[in-house]
């Protein structure tokens, strides 16, 4: 599944991950790992090229020395 965008929505505690498709696809922060808290939020998310568009990369703002997690989308629904 090929992604277009990924949002971060801190209201809703979630990443909005937008497929080809145009359908989002709402990832809680419960099922990330590591996850984000109020002290360490997400301080970025992309799409990550390296991975042929199939996998969000986010970083945590407290996790310095670019610790990166990788997690393709299926895997989390």
């Amino acid at each position: 599944m090929k992604i277009s965008s990924v949002a971060v929505n801190n209201r809703k505690a979630q990443l909005e991950v937008t497929v080809r498709s145009g359908k989002v696809l709402p990832i809680p922060f419960a099922k990330l790992d590591p996850r984000p808290s109020t002290d360490d939020r997400l301080a970025r998310a992309y799409v990550d090229k390296e991975l042929a568009n199939e996998a969000v990369t986010y970083v945590l703002r407290l996790r310095r020395g670019g610790i990166r997690a990788h997690r393709p989308c299926a895997r989390l629904q």
